[in-house]
């Protein structure tokens, strides 16, 4: 996936927090997709998602990056 976004995420609670620097992200394919949908598909087992820009998440998460971040969960 060309130029993959940032991603951050914990688990807290039954709640998966992922925090991301991108709205959206253009697919292989070359579509552009939201992530928050991208990312729902993709982690559709999670019980609940809270989707986040860098802008709206507490501080704290920017200690669980994920690298390299979608091309391991896909």
């Amino acid at each position: 996936m060309p130029d993959e976004p940032q991603l951050y995420a914990r688990y807290r609670g039954h709640i998966l927090e992922i925090v991301t620097d991108r709205l959206t992200l253009r697919l292989d394919t070359g579509d552009l997709v939201a992530i928050e949908d991208y990312l729902k598909v993709l982690l559709a087992d999670a019980r609940e998602l809270r989707i986040m820009t860098l802008d709206e998440a507490p501080f704290v998460l920017q200690r669980y990056r994920i690298a390299p971040p979608l091309a391991c969960a896909a």
